[in-house]
Order: structure tokens, then sequence, then C-alpha cells
């Protein structure tokens, strides 16, 4: 099931990430959203993904979408 003309990924492996400095984090899922112009991306880290790190736009495009869906519904 998909939005006509929107691209969206979810990355569900967990895995550990390292930084140049040496510090280690685990990153829970990773999320990216495509709709035309408009990108976002969101990461859930921690080892339940109870911290979640994301664009600005974050959550502005998908409550957009989920507005559109209630009135083509």
């Amino acid at each position: 099931m998909g939005i006509l003309g929107m691209l969206a990924f979810m990355a569900r492996e967990r895995f550990w990430v390292t930084l140049e400095d040496g510090t280690k984090f685990y990153a829970y899922r990773v999320l990216l959203n495509i709709k035309g112009g408009e990108r976002s991306a969101a990461i859930m880290l921690g080892e339940s993904g109870d911290v979640i790190v994301g664009t600005s736009n974050w959550g502005a495009q998908e409550a957009r979408l989920l507005e559109g869906a209630e009135e083509n519904a």
C-alpha cells in the first residue's frame, strides 16, 4: 500500500553507529520520506527507539498527507 507520488522508506534493522570521535550509539530505525521536492528524515536512537531525531520538517509533511487522505475518504 502506498500514496501516489510519494516514496517512503524505513530501515528496520538495528545497528551500531560510531562517530569520528569514537562515540557509539544504537540506531533503532531510519525513516525517509520524499514527496515531490519535499524531503524529510528521522532516526530513532537507543535500544528501544525512545529518542527520535528528525529534520526540521519531520512531521509536517506527514500531517499534510493525513489531512489529504481524510479529505479524499
